[in-house]
This record gives C-alpha cells, structure tokens and sequence, in this order.
C-alpha cells in the first residue's frame, strides 16, 4: 500500500477481470499495524445472494487510498474445496491474508 486505506469495499457479481457494484462496504475500524499493514474490521450480512456470489468466486475486494482513489488493491475472492463454507454463516474474509497475495499495486 502506497498510503493509508480511505476504502474499502465487496463488488459482485463479476468474473475476474470484470468490474461490478459494490454489495458490501467494509471500511470500519481502522487499525494501523505498522509497516504499511492495515486491519480493517467489521460486519455485514451474508444474504444468500451474497453468499453464492463469494461461493462462486463472482465477488472481489477493493482496496482504495488517496494516492489511487478508484482503487491501490484489487483482488477476486476465491474459496477452495477444502475452505468453502457449508453455510453461509460460516463466511469470514480476512483482508490481511486477501491484499498479501497482491505483488505490485495497480490503479484501477
């Protein structure tokens, strides 16, 4: 990350590469954790549209700063066979493990 968070935000539905709607605000609590590390936490609820969506790999994270204010971090959301929740309830994102896949920052 460039500077600070201002942003944050779940997009769907839309295949990696496209570009959707923002379902879910997630800019909460803003925790600094040094060494440009950020934890933002928070709620929102798991419609089940919502859900199939995440499930589905048709939703993807945001990450927006001053510097690029469309967007610094861009990342789809996937879940694998041995993670994907039985039920929606068992849903957490954890945005720390999501942006440490990203190498190189792009403005979108």
């Amino acid at each position: 990350m460039t500077n600070v968070p201002t942003n944050a935000h779940i997009h769907a539905p839309a295949p990696e590469g496209s570009n959707a709607g923002v379902i879910v605000g997630l800019f909460g609590a803003l925790s600094d954790l040094g060494g440009n590390d950020y934890e933002i936490n928070g709620c929102f609820e798991v419609t089940d549209q919502r859900y199939a969506w995440i499930r589905d790999g048709l939703a993807y994270i945001n990450i927006h700063t001053a510097e690029f204010p469309s967007g610094e971090l861009r990342g789809q959301i996937e879940t694998s066979s041995y993670s994907t929740p039985a039920s929606r309830s068992a849903i957490k994102i954890n945005l720390a493990a999501a942006t440490a896949a990203f190498g190189a920052r792009k403005a979108f």
